[in-house]
């Protein structure tokens, strides 16, 4: 059963068309940068995207360690997870078309985007001011 704050936290996420993304650098230190979310399960599993010849995808394929954060006013979500490389054919193609749709980036082709998925392992809430964290290992 959902707790308030994921309930919560779900619903913004389902609102938000940009999160904070930041994976671990070629030099070990953090990379921030802001991304568009194709689709969302729940508040711990995002979808994006980025050019496969990327800085974030290379860094990605070297440690797949990531943290994404959302807000709405002030009610924000620290998530803690894993990357992974979405390999299925047809839902490849599909986040492609949602990408080219939210980023306007039609001079890219379907095989020089390289999709993924973000699962949480880790969310920190800082929800209606108070402070919670929950583990999902």
């Amino acid at each position: 059963m959902l707790k308030p704050e994921e309930i919560i936290a779900a619903r913004i996420l389902m609102n938000t068309n940009e999160v904070f993304l930041s994976s671990v650098g070629a030099g070990g230190g953090p990379r921030s940068s802001i991304i568009t979310k194709l689709r969302s399960e729940g508040h711990n599993v995002i979808y994006f995207g980025a050019p496969i010849n990327s800085q974030k995808v290379q860094n990605i394929r070297q440690n797949q360690n990531a943290s994404i954060c959302y807000y709405s006013g002030s009610d924000s979500i620290t998530l803690l997870g894993r990357v992974e490389f979405v390999t299925d054919n047809t839902l490849r193609k599909q986040l492609w078309h949602e990408w080219c749709k939210k980023t306007n980036a039609i001079a890219l082709n379907e095989y020089d985007f390289c999709p993924m998925k973000f699962t949480t392992t880790e969310a920190t809430f800082w929800i209606r001011n108070k402070l919670s964290t929950f583990n999902y290992e």
